[in-house]
């Protein structure tokens, strides 16, 4: 089964989503509904679970976010050349290991913080000897920040990032800035939101 991940084509990439769906296949049929603990949970999250109500449609669109975000961790090894050849086996794990940890079955703040952590570090491997950097940058810290929103142990991932930026590139003082407020806009635009 492992062959057909061996090699970066479309149709394989487009069979990620059976396989996503297989090993998921629990969380899809008999869906565990997500367990509130409210002080952990932001209004963001508490408004999307209103909007999705059905807990089948909830493990479906988990289901449908890990493929997506296998896609973005192929895509990301493949850019990096993680590997000598080109393959789809990081996502295949990742969709593995998302099956096993219990808060990634459901639709939980973890799985939709992580989806942005995952763009985000995409994108700081897009600075990587880059003169132009200022977009990528100023998008990973407001995805950063956006997870924290979600899930706030997330926001330590900002840290990372700033270290991983000093670490891939020249890091001036007008960027440092830029991430900085990108991380703190999403959290801005929550409380402004809020004390309405």
């Amino acid at each position: 089964m492992l062959e057909f991940f061996r090699k970066n084509l479309f149709i394989n990439s487009l069979l990620l989503l059976p396989f996503c769906l297989l090993i998921r296949i629990k969380g899809v049929i008999k869906p565990i509904p997500y367990n509130f603990v409210s002080e952990r949970e932001s209004s963001i999250f508490n408004n999307l679970m209103e909007l999705v109500s059905s807990n089948w449609v909830q493990g479906l669109l988990a289901s449908l976010i890990v493929y997506m975000q296998a896609l973005i961790i192929n895509r990301l090894c493949i850019n990096i050349a993680l590997q000598k050849e080109m393959t789809l086996i990081p996502g295949l794990v990742y969709i593995t290991i998302s099956a096993v940890i219990p808060d990634l079955l459901s639709l939980s703040p973890m799985l939709i913080g992580s989806t942005f952590i995952i763009i985000a570090v995409h994108l700081l491997f897009n600075t990587y000897n880059s003169v132009a950097a200022a977009s990528d940058i100023f998008s990973a810290g407001f995805l950063i920040g956006l997870a924290g929103v979600f899930i706030f142990p997330f926001t330590t991932f900002f840290i990372v990032s700033f270290i991983s930026l000093i670490i891939l590139k020249s890091f001036t003082f007008k960027e440092r800035i830029q991430h900085s407020v990108a991380w703190v806009i999403p959290t801005l635009l929550l409380g402004l939101g809020i004390f309405q």
